[in-house]
């Protein structure tokens, strides 16, 4: 989820690079697949469509680390009470990391 939510838009764009980058490898101008003319197709993704997906990427990641991390605590302290209770200020933190994330891709977006 950290490198789909913080990469997805470099992988999109950027991993196409490997189609002409295969056919001429060393950058000498041959072209043994045929693609070494191709280039990065910046349509393939809209920003409005990045952002979406970078922002259910953010929330699903956070949610899922303080579920793994919860899980962990009922492990550690047996006591459920206990175990909520030292869940919260992680709690805090997703929630201050999730606000800011989403803050930074609205900001992006203007």
């Amino acid at each position: 989820m950290y490198v789909l939510a913080h990469y997805l838009t470099y992988l999109v764009f950027y991993g196409q690079a490997i189609v002409y980058l295969a056919s001429d490898p060393f950058g000498q101008g041959s072209d043994l697949f045929g693609t070494a003319g191709s280039g990065i197709d910046y349509s393939l993704l809209s920003q409005n469509g990045a952002w979406y997906l970078e922002v259910a990427f953010i929330v699903t990641g956070h949610a899922a680390a303080l579920t793994l991390a919860h899980d962990r605590a009922l492990v550690l302290y047996r006591d459920p009470k206990q175990a909520v209770r030292s869940q919260f200020w992680m709690l805090g933190v997703m929630v201050g990391f999730t606000m800011l994330a989403l803050w930074l891709l609205a900001e992006a977006g203007k």
